[in-house]
């Protein structure tokens, strides 16, 4: 059986959009390169 785990990375808020979109992307493909569950989904700031 395999163990599942969870990961948070922390972008800094001053990156910009297409900067930010970029890091997101390859983050993603880097859990997919190792065969992850890779999603996205950015959580609203309070």
């Amino acid at each position: 059986m395999m163990n599942r785990y969870e990961m948070i990375y922390i972008i800094d808020a001053d990156l910009e959009e297409a900067a930010r979109k970029e890091l997101i992307e390859k983050v993603s493909a880097l859990i997919a390169n190792i065969q992850g569950a890779g999603r996205t989904a950015p959580r609203a700031r309070a």
